[in-house]
């Protein structure tokens, strides 16, 4: 009889097993998601405050070795170029007074060792002697090396001014 009970029990974990494995790893994956997307919406904060602090240091820390940058204007930056353009700015350069990027509205879609992120940063300064209010639309990918989360690519585009009620509505 035990040895019925045995054989019924290890037929049972054997059928159920390949339903019950998966489920415990999606619920484990979904956990790990979770929290790399956590780590790097805080890593694209971080990466929005060194732009505008100017921060080298923290930027080379940030960047993969591989990095590329798109900006709002379509110029195409390698890491070297990206780093360089904050070490020394041209003369017609911007000042940012401030960054925030919207976690709240952000889209985070994690891929093993690799996590996209699109979002909206409100940006603040002066250009050309003159203060602005600009808004970006951005997506970062970041993939986790040697136990950190770096950024490889930038790409924003500019959201354009709102058009007045009536023309929306039109």
């Amino acid at each position: 009889m035990l040895k019925t009970i045995a054989l019924a029990g290890l037929i049972a974990a054997a059928v159920l097993a390949p339903h019950l494995l998966p489920a415990q790893t999606s619920a484990s994956a979904s956990r790990e998601a979770a929290h790399a997307g956590h780590d790097v919406i805080a890593l694209a904060g971080t990466y929005a405050n060194a732009i505008v602090e100017r921060d080298v240091a923290t930027l080379d820390r940030l960047l993969a070795d591989d990095f590329v940058d798109v900006s709002p204007d379509g110029t195409v930056s390698s890491r070297a170029a990206f780093i360089a353009e904050y070490a020394h700015p041209p003369a017609t350069a911007p000042v940012f007074e401030s960054a925030v990027f919207d976690a709240g509205d952000a889209q985070v879609r994690a891929y093993g060792d690799t996590v996209v992120v699109t979002g909206r940063s409100t940006w603040r300064g002066i250009a050309g002697g003159r203060a602005f209010t600009g808004e970006l639309v951005s997506t970062m990918v970041a993939v986790h090396r040697d136990g950190q989360w770096r950024i490889a690519a930038s790409h924003s585009s500019a959201v354009p001014p709102a058009q007045g009620a009536s023309a929306s509505s039109k």
